[in-house]
């Protein structure tokens, strides 16, 4: 089985946090993500996510072009180590009701990976697997 490191994405996407939510709303876009690491002097202190934007800024009614991605990022940041398993990160994602997790080596940020590159991972093992075979057997429940 594939460490989360494995499946991480190592292009750190980032914003300052003094950035608007707007600003975070066009970056996503433009980048085709749904996640941005909040960067405070030369630190990772939270994530944005897609999720943050409705259910925080939107459903608040704030306004976009005035209020800085720190009001409404995530923090502290969900972490694991680049050697779990992916089955500890979707258990960590599922029981913290998370999609993205930062990935760790040392103590240091070295990625993200998210519960679309899980599921991509297991439809791609999944594909080589015998006829009945399920997600909890590859993952060893």
């Amino acid at each position: 089985m594939v460490s989360i490191g494995g499946l991480m994405n190592t292009t750190l996407k980032t914003i300052k946090q003094a950035c608007t939510v707007q600003q975070a709303v066009n970056m996503m876009r433009e980048e085709h993500i749904g996640a941005l690491f909040v960067e405070k002097d030369g630190d990772y202190v939270g994530m944005v996510t897609e999720r943050d934007i409705v259910w925080k800024a939107a459903a608040m009614k704030l306004d976009f072009d005035t209020t800085p991605v720190e009001d409404i990022m995530s923090t502290p940041l969900l972490t694991l180590d680049a050697s779990e398993s992916t089955s500890v990160a979707l258990d960590l994602m599922l029981d913290q009701l998370h999609r993205y997790v930062a990935v760790t080596e040392n103590g240091k940020i070295v990625g993200m990976t998210s519960s679309r590159d899980i599921l991509a991972y297991l439809r791609q093992i999944g594909e080589g697997q015998p006829k009945g075979e399920t997600w909890q057997s590859l993952f060893g429940r």
